[in-house]
């Protein structure tokens, strides 16, 4: 029997590979973690009118709604990281490996660096509260930021070679992230408490970026075409 969440992610795929190619990009930003706002707004609109021209081309490569997570839940898990270059006083000369279990808890002492891998496999799988990945001060402030790092795909090992600038990766978006600054963020955030399962959350944010695409070209065509005030039918006559 086909798994249902499989039918699903081909159908949303299917459907925005027929939306205009501003949505189409704006769906790959919002798989690498963006969030739209006013600003967002202004640059989508900006996007749009350009697509009516003509101008916009399209997207390299098809949309993948892997990330999203409606497959099979649970099928990816780290294994490890290494090779982390520029990150706070990090330096490891070995892995640091997660073992093979579902769960892994990075516990050590003071200074040991919990905390800035903690902070970069947030940003690398997207948590709720990120927090910022400090440069390593003794390597100096244009010292590039990346590691490596390991994941089980489906009973297949593969590595994935990150950088902060290339935001939340896809084929980690499913994996949880969690520490003390991810609760207060819960604990912290008001409204009320309930679940929505990814695909849900991403058509909410898609449908909120609609809104203010259509406000903007809205407000746009009113300015376009606003009357002049100081013109009067008299004028046209001599």
């Amino acid at each position: 029997m086909s798994d249902p969440s499989d039918n699903s992610t081909t159908v949303l795929e299917e459907w925005l590979s027929r939306q205009p190619v501003w949505l189409q990009y704006a769906t790959q930003s919002l798989l690498k973690g963006e969030h739209f706002g006013q600003k967002q707004g202004v640059e989508y609109a900006e996007m749009a009118i350009s697509e009516i021209k003509d101008e916009l081309a399209p997207l390299d490569n098809p949309l993948s709604l892997s990330s999203l997570g409606v497959n099979a839940g649970g099928a990816v898990s780290l294994q490890s990281i290494s090779n982390v270059t520029g990150v706070a006083q990090l330096n490891p000369r070995n892995p640091l490996s997660f073992g093979s279990e579902k769960i892994a808890v990075i516990f050590g002492s003071n200074g040991s660096g919990k905390s800035s891998y903690v902070r970069v496999l947030k940003h690398a799988c997207g948590a709720r509260e990120k927090g910022k990945i400090h440069q390593n001060i003794f390597e100096g402030a244009s010292a590039a930021q990346s590691c490596s790092i390991a994941y089980a795909d489906g009973g297949e090992t593969k590595t994935l070679n990150w950088n902060p600038g290339a935001g939340v990766a896809p084929e980690l978006s499913t994996v949880d992230i969690f520490d003390t600054h991810c609760g207060h963020s819960y604990l912290a955030s008001e409204g009320q408490t309930s679940y929505e399962p990814r695909p849900l959350v991403f058509l909410s944010e898609l449908a909120t970026l609609c809104d203010l695409v259509a406000a903007r070209l809205t407000s746009t065509i009113e300015l376009k075409f606003k009357p002049c005030r100081s013109f009067r039918p008299n004028m046209l006559l001599r």
